[in-house]
């Protein structure tokens, strides 16, 4: 085996490395919402949707006459799946090419007996892997669910569907690797990507419904994806055709454009150990959008490196699981009070618990209970568990704190990434909710939200705290964020169990301290906050002294890539 194919083919699984826990976070949370989803709708009349205006049903894609299986998939898979999907592929496109050109790691890839072409396309054919195993999880999860929970599906083509989705997928995936690779500006690169993202979802969703302007819906790529019902229709040719010419035109410009390009940091004669030092050394104060990942920031570059998955998750939780939420609550005002009989409270409680016929109640079920907690897990854990041993299993710690930089600052620093990405999350889903309330004067609290988006935040900082302790006391990324994920299961079955059988043990959960005193409706609690601020200090607290007396990996930069 030749010297150049060994270093490409580490390029590959490098790649792979990196990408396939978040993506498999996401395929979980997915798969779970799914199975939650199924076991909602089947308690309920399906036609209750028929009421929702024409507008909302066919922005979030939901049919006239749908059945408990057609409403799950498509509001689960098809808009909340699609949307975050995306959003992983913009984060991983974006991260893959600029962004390592940002944080000067391309130069040490183009060391090694690899061509820039070599390098470019094991990041791409790395990154499809990824993604095409993660569809095909969520097609075994698909068909999975109505086994086990007994749902008919019919004649619904679930494969067709996730062609689509696959599809839409690996198109956003390329548009931001050629972004990417012709800037090599991640921040521009993210911006442009997610823009064209939300414009075509919401485009796609409303042009429809005006005939004048309906044909322009054609020069969004959502259309190709759900405008032929792939649900019920199964494979539109024509339409996979479309996207995946797309794909295949801008991963060739991509190519064309990295070929042709002068890169940044990618002067091969300097050290990678001289470069980290060169870049801690300049620009003391950061002189670019936080979005631009720089060593000379450390949190900032952590955040940098999440920004598409931030963007898109701020972005859910402030439009979909927020402002939406306040006409579909309105629209079926008057039929709630009976579907909300319909349910058992052992169902609620697992999605937080709630009156239906309130809105206080419907927003705690449709978006504070299980989607909103899942949601900000997904950033704060992924952020956490790479804080320190992302550092490691890349093998920078030692070229990091080979400089004067404490592994405390290193720990805290990521901390502090991890702890604002929260909070931008908090303030969009409270910003949403808020908009909601206004817009269709539901009367809630401006007060109680504020104060529910507060424990949202800190419910996110708390596990992300639990994820950096993993992730300082093991060195392993993999452990952070399984036993992170693992506890957050745990006490949300804990503090469910709990309020069904109405037991006082319940206080064992942390999310015991988010919904258990039903902020939405009496306001915080006092202790709420400070059992979970104290929490997520003593988990930062361990973390530091774990992480200041283990021996670390630290072997050479290059040797990991």
């Amino acid at each position: 085996m030749s010297t150049s194919y060994q270093s490409t083919y580490r390029v590959y699984t490098q790649t792979l490395s990196v990408r396939w826990r978040s993506v498999a976070i996401a395929v979980i949370s997915l798969a779970v919402l799914l199975f939650f989803g199924i076991a909602v709708y089947r308690g309920i009349d399906p036609n209750i949707y028929s009421g929702l205006p024409e507008s909302l049903r066919s922005l979030v894609g939901l049919p006239v006459g749908a059945d408990v299986a057609t409403l799950a998939y498509s509001a689960i898979y098809a808009t909340y799946g699609g949307l975050t999907m995306a959003a992983m592929a913009i984060a991983a496109g974006v991260s893959s090419l600029a962004g390592d050109e940002r944080r000067g790691l391309l130069s040490v890839l183009l060391a090694q007996p690899s061509s820039r072409s070599a390098v470019l396309w094991a990041k791409a054919a790395a990154l499809a892997t990824v993604f095409v195993a993660g569809v095909v999880l969520l097609l075994g999860a698909a068909y999975l669910a109505p086994v086990v929970l007994s749902i008919e599906i019919g004649a619904l083509s679930i494969a067709g569907f996730t062609l689509h989705l696959l599809a839409m997928i690996l198109f956003f995936l390329a548009l931001a690797f050629a972004l990417g690779a012709w800037t090599g500006q991640p921040t521009l690169a993210a911006g442009l990507t997610s823009g064209v993202l939300v414009v075509s979802f919401f485009a796609v969703g409303l042009l429809p419904l005006v005939s004048s302007v309906s044909w322009l819906a054609r020069a969004f790529p959502w259309y190709y994806y759900t405008s032929s019902d792939p649900l019920n229709n199964g494979a539109d040719p024509w339409h996979l055709l479309v996207l995946g010419g797309a794909t295949l035109v801008l991963a060739l410009l991509a190519w064309w454009g990295f070929s042709r390009r002068d890169l940044g940091n990618t002067a091969v004669g300097l050290g990678v150990v001289d470069r980290v030092r060169q870049m801690l050394a300049n620009n003391p104060l950061p002189t670019r959008f936080p979005g631009t990942p720089r060593v000379s920031s450390i949190w900032l570059k952590t955040l940098g490196e999440r920004q598409g998955l931030l963007l898109l998750v701020s972005v859910l939780m402030f439009g979909l699981m927020g402002v939406l939420m306040g006409p579909i609550y309105a629209s079926l005002d008057s039929l709630l009070t009976e579907v909300s009989q319909s349910f058992s409270p052992q169902l609620l409680a697992f999605f937080g618990g709630g009156d239906l016929s309130s809105p206080e109640g419907f927003f705690q079920v449709e978006s504070l209970g299980l989607v909103a907690p899942i949601a900000i897990l997904v950033v704060t854990i992924v952020i956490g568990a790479n804080s320190v041993a992302g550092e490691e299993s890349r093998r920078t710690a030692g070229i990091l704190l080979a400089n004067p930089l404490p592994r405390s600052s290193l720990l805290l620093q990521n901390a502090a990434a991890m702890v604002l990405g929260a909070s931008i999350i908090g303030v969009f889903a409270t910003l949403g909710i808020m908009i909601a309330n206004a817009i269709s004067r539901l009367g809630m609290s401006y007060v109680n939200i504020a104060a529910t988006g507060l424990l949202l935040t800190l419910l996110g900082i708390f596990f992300g705290s639990f994820a950096v302790l993993l992730s300082g006391f093991s060195g392993s990324v993999r452990i952070a964020i399984v036993g992170s994920a693992g506890f957050a299961l745990i006490g949300h079955v804990v503090q469910a169990m709990a309020t069904i059988a109405d037991a006082s043990w319940g206080f064992v959960s942390p999310f015991a301290y988010y919904l258990g005193n039903d902020p939405l409706v009496n306001g915080i609690t006092w202790w709420d906050p400070v059992v979970l601020t104290a929490g997520s200090v003593a988990f930062l607290a361990v973390a530091g002294l774990a992480y200041q007396r283990r021996d670390l990996r630290v072997g050479n930069a290059a040797a990991g890539l």
